[in-house]
């Protein structure tokens, strides 16, 4: 982030996005306690560069997006989120396409908007 950040100071518009987890916000069940800390430093570090960006008048987005579950193979292996036998997760989940449009709602604001966090989740995820 500090890199490209000054790449952008040099009057440039830019956008830093990060890509966190609901566990940023909450902790759900079987969740790793490393990991949902990991998730809300991430959010923090990420509220920090905007407020810095914004005290210098930067023209620099940054958001973070925070999905629930979204089917990746890291849940091959992730405790509590194991796939049944029929390689099913327990409930449904997004995909990359969801994440990666949340990505692009940021970067289609006008400039004067700044969007913070996008929060997903699936319908059928309880937590």
């Amino acid at each position: 982030m500090r890199l490209a950040c000054a790449q952008f100071q040099r009057g440039r518009e830019g956008a830093v996005i990060n890509v966190s987890s609901l566990a940023a916000h909450r902790v759900p069940p079987g969740t790793p306690p490393l990991y949902a800390a990991t998730k809300h430093a991430l959010r923090i570090v990420t509220d920090a560069l905007r407020a810095e960006v914004a005290a210098r008048r930067l023209p620099i987005k940054a958001g973070m997006v925070s999905p629930g579950l979204v089917d990746t193979p890291w849940h091959v292996d992730a405790a509590g989120l194991r796939r049944s036998a029929r390689g099913r997760l327990p409930h449904a989940a997004l995909n990359a396409a969801d994440v990666a449009e949340a990505v692009r709602t940021i970067l289609a604001a006008p400039p004067h908007v700044q969007v913070c966090d996008i929060l997903l989740q699936p319908h059928g995820q309880e937590y």
